[in-house]
């Protein structure tokens, strides 16, 4: 995310997507093994020797092995006039919408997946993974499966794939303050009657966007950002509200965002083509904002297009003022706030804050001899960085919206060995 004033933006409603046609773009992953044997599998049945479902030839002779490959697709679908959701396979507008028609479309059916909020039927959005209930508007993420590329992501003829990535260890040191931060963040944010009950002071506007940036995510190319405020007024019964603003657009890696006295939680998207984890910018734009006009501001929730959810937010408070504090030095400032014209999300290039993050990436990286992922290794070394330098804020994750938030934390041994871990 990075905060911008020369972008041509547009104000994003659930009217002006109304009859709209939408690309859905996205990527799976899949993994397999299987042992050395020739393959005669065709049509939709699963092979017992190469665990492939979608090929409608014999593939050629496999080995063992095992690694990880990716597939993508693109599907078009339409959206009733009446109420914005999804239409059904025959083109007509689904329950709830009180209306028999809609434009047409070429959707299909979810397979049986019932809605967690209402249990109506679902409607899955071809190769995205994502499932939208018709009646309520709800967002599922589902986990999609691929067949990998035979040169890439399957090993041929007896070799061992080393593409597993180190899933990062459980803690046994989380605090109270891990899970009260997480279900502050989640009271706000989730439509989780089962856990918070009824929330008289949240205005159901925000859910509604939410749900729409949860799409947004997944489908656009672009990010999106959004803010929820928390207005003090005794007489008013929703407290959280949207912002005048509303849903913003922006390019694949910036997307403006301006909030105000009284922003609660700021809101913004990662795309494909984006690392899903903050970035650098991320945090140093959320100090930047509590700096400026936003100081009662709690919270930035990340979505990313493939379903992680991340949330940057405060922990200790007094830290925190300390920490801005110091930003009101114009030598540690400048070390820490990314320039706007700098185009990459990165730290002050040379900066202290850029050598140490660098450091702990790099260790963490499969690419760089690691044994985590990109995403994993650019939140550990961020969450690293916000505990060695007491900055009073957190960075937690889950995998999708069912699951809660968990802290991440990165400890540090006397060799300088990084072992990322997150809150069971």
């Amino acid at each position: 995310m990075k905060r911008t004033n020369n972008l041509k933006l547009r104000n994003i409603s659930l009217e002006s997507l109304k009859g709209n046609t939408w690309m859905a773009l996205s990527s799976q992953s899949g993994c397999g093994s299987s042992p050395f044997g020739e393959c005669h599998c065709s049509g939709t049945e699963t092979c017992d020797v190469c665990m492939r479902s979608d090929v409608e030839t014999p593939p050629e002779v496999w080995g063992s092995g095992r690694g990880s490959g990716s597939t993508s697709g693109s599907a078009y679908y339409q959206i009733c006039n009446k109420c914005g959701a999804l239409l059904n396979a025959d083109g007509k507008c689904p329950k709830g919408c009180n209306s028999d028609s809609g434009s047409g479309g070429n959707t299909s059916g979810s397979g049986g997946r019932k809605c967690p909020v209402c249990q109506s039927q679902m409607i899955e959005i071809p190769y995205t993974g994502i499932a939208f209930c018709p009646v309520c508007s709800w967002m599922a993420y589902g986990s999609g499966s691929g067949s990998g590329n035979p040169d890439n992501g399957w090993t041929s003829g007896g070799g061992e794939g080393n593409n597993e990535e180190k899933e990062p260890e459980k803690r046994h040191d989380c605090s109270s303050s891990a899970t009260a931060n997480a279900d502050r963040v989640q009271y706000v944010i989730d439509r989780n009657t089962d856990k918070f009950g009824f929330r008289a002071d949240i205005d159901p506007d925000v859910h509604s966007k939410l749900l729409m940036m949860k799409a947004q995510a997944g489908l656009s190319l672009n990010e999106y950002s959004y803010i929820i405020d928390y207005r003090t007024v005794v007489s008013a019964t929703a407290k959280y509200i949207s912002s005048e603003d509303g849903i913003q657009e922006g390019s694949n890696n910036k997307v403006n965002i301006n909030p105000g006295p009284q922003a609660n939680t700021l809101v913004h998207t990662h795309p494909q083509g984006q690392n899903p984890a903050p970035s650098p910018r991320d945090i140093t734009s959320f100090f930047n904002e509590k700096n400026s006009t936003a100081k009662g501001l709690t919270s930035s929730v990340i979505f990313a297009h493939n379903g992680s959810e991340y949330v940057i937010t405060v922990d200790d408070q007094e830290a925190v003022d300390s920490f801005l504090e110091k930003l009101k030095n114009p030598d540690f400032s400048a070390n820490f706030i990314i320039p706007e014209d700098q185009t990459s999300n990165g730290f002050v290039p040379g900066s202290t804050w850029e050598q140490d993050y660098q450091e702990v990436y790099n260790k963490l990286w499969k690419g760089k001899g690691g044994e985590y992922s990109d995403e994993d290794a650019q939140a550990y070394a961020l969450a690293y960085l916000m505990d060695k330098h007491d900055t009073g804020i957190k960075i937690y994750k889950r995998k999708d919206h069912y699951a809660d938030f968990k802290e991440l934390n990165t400890a540090r041994s006397d060799n300088n060995k990084y072992t990322p871990r997150i809150c069971p």
